[in-house]
């Protein structure tokens, strides 16, 4: 699909004056650029990088803009698909499942963001957006163009769909693409520097209109309809020690768009926390601990969430509940260090009372007298809240490092779509296996896509 690509917005002067900080939108030293990326807290540094992303009709740009070009949305081959399991190189399943219950015409409108041509994990690269049958495949970043999903909005009144992404343009600089799915209008709409390359920190609202993004002082949300700037969150100061040391990061809106999800780092570890950004005061929920959940997804509405992840520990599955959003460990079995221990590293909702996660699953053997390397596998299961237990739905070994990639759920359905990445060398990098669908009901299993598509997102019909 052609489309014309347009450049637009006013240029941003709120960072550009030199001199000293000031919380919020004051002065920002002229080195920092124009915005920057918020990334996590490293052990021995506090750094912290600041994204904008900034959606809709109207946006605010530094730096200029007024170029003009054509562009087309590239379309990719419809690749094969595979009635029967492929699991990836030297991945064994753990039962094998008949494979004729799943079919493709059970996620027909559904579509997935994925990553293609990344040097490593969660890195830049092509992004693509397709139905996932893998038909109507599109590339969203350009020619030669390497970049991150950045979220999407649609409008189903009027008919539109724009999807978002952040280009890498330099070593520091990123400039923000939004993508129209109806016409193929690309726009860019902001650009900007980061403190480090590989942070990029911004989600938009479902309805577009509110961008809550992370900078190097704190948390605001932009409204494109007014232009308007509210500064939510404050990070700690810059030079900091194990005990004033922290930042805020990873913005993500609640589904109807009324609360925010956001990563607090410490020196070491970090949580959840909750907020209300359209509160007067500004309504915080959280437990201030540096134990976790680090990570954190919203439920299929705005009641709960979902949590993983503790800094250096094996991690159970968290469950946080509105209105007092305090994560419980639903799985404190798995936080016990011993011969198997799990690290539940992504999570999703099917609906409001299942949750399907990924749990990484480390073995050794403490009786042997000499180092024994560990054996690695990943398991993907499902948890129900209203029984409180566990359910294996699938489980992958046999490479020399395995470890989960995403685990999506179709919300509203019975079916998840679920990758690793394997590393048969041991060199740590790894690559993505190829995406299976998942009959949670079942365990029925269905490849779909393309080797070495990295799961991104899923997008409902």
């Amino acid at each position: 699909m052609a489309g014309e690509d347009t450049r637009r917005g006013t240029r941003d002067t709120r960072y550009e004056t030199q001199g000293t900080r000031d919380k919020g939108h004051g002065p920002y030293p002229a080195a920092v650029g124009c915005v920057s990326d918020v990334g996590e807290m490293s052990v021995l540094k506090f750094v912290v990088v600041v994204a904008i992303v900034t959606v809709g009709l109207f946006a605010v740009a530094c730096g200029g803009g007024g170029e003009e070009s054509t562009v087309s949305l590239s379309e990719s081959p419809t690749p094969e698909l595979t009635a029967a399991v492929t699991p990836s190189a030297s991945a064994t399943p753990s039962s094998t499942p008949s494979q004729d219950a799943v079919s493709l015409s059970d996620v027909a409108g559904w579509r997935v963001v994925v990553l293609r041509e990344t040097e490593y994990r969660g890195q830049p690269g092509e992004l693509w957006i397709s139905y996932l049958d893998g038909t109507g495949g599109r590339r969203l970043t350009g020619d030669g163009e390497v970049g991150t999903w950045a979220g999407f909005a649609g409008d189903s009144e009027g008919g539109t769909e724009t999807a978002y992404y952040i280009r890498v343009d330099g070593e520091a600089s990123r400039s923000v693409w939004a993508v129209d799915l109806t016409s193929g209008v690309r726009s860019e709409v902001l650009s900007f520097e980061v403190l480090r390359q590989d942070w990029a920190d911004a989600s938009v609202s479902p309805d577009g209109r509110y961008v809550a993004y992370a900078h190097v002082d704190g948390i605001d949300v932009f409204d494109v309809v007014t232009g308007e700037y509210t500064h939510l969150l404050d990070n700690g100061p810059t030079e900091c020690d194990a005990g004033s040391c922290f930042s805020h990061s990873q913005p993500r809106w609640s589904p109807s768009g009324a609360l925010l999800m956001v990563r607090k780092t410490f020196w070491e570890g970090g949580t959840s926390i909750v907020v209300d950004p359209f509160a007067d005061p500004l309504t915080l929920h959280t437990n201030d601990s540096p134990v976790g959940p680090y990570t954190s997804t919203w439920s299929t509405n705005d009641e709960a969430a979902c949590g993983y992840g503790r800094y250096a520990s094996p991690s159970g599955l968290y469950v946080a509940v509105g209105p007092g959003w305090e994560f419980e460990n639903q799985l404190p079995e798995y936080e016990e260090y011993g011969s198997a221990e799990r690290w539940v590293s992504d999570c999703s909702w099917l609906d409001e009372d299942r949750v399907v996660f990924g749990a990484n699953v480390s073995r050794r053997d403490f009786e042997s007298d000499t180092y024994v390397p560990l054996e690695n596998s990943v398991e993907v299961l499902v948890f129900d809240r209203r029984t409180g237990q566990e359910r294996l739905l699938h489980e992958v070994e046999g490479a020399v490092q395995i470890w989960t990639g995403k685990v999506l759920a179709l919300a509203g359905t019975d079916l998840i779509v679920t990758q690793q990445f394997v590393d048969d060398a041991g060199a740590g990098s790894g690559v993505a296996s190829r995406p299976e669908l998942i009959d949670v009901e079942n365990g029925d299993r269905l490849a779909v896509l393309q080797p070495g598509d990295e799961l991104v997102a899923v997008i409902g019909p």
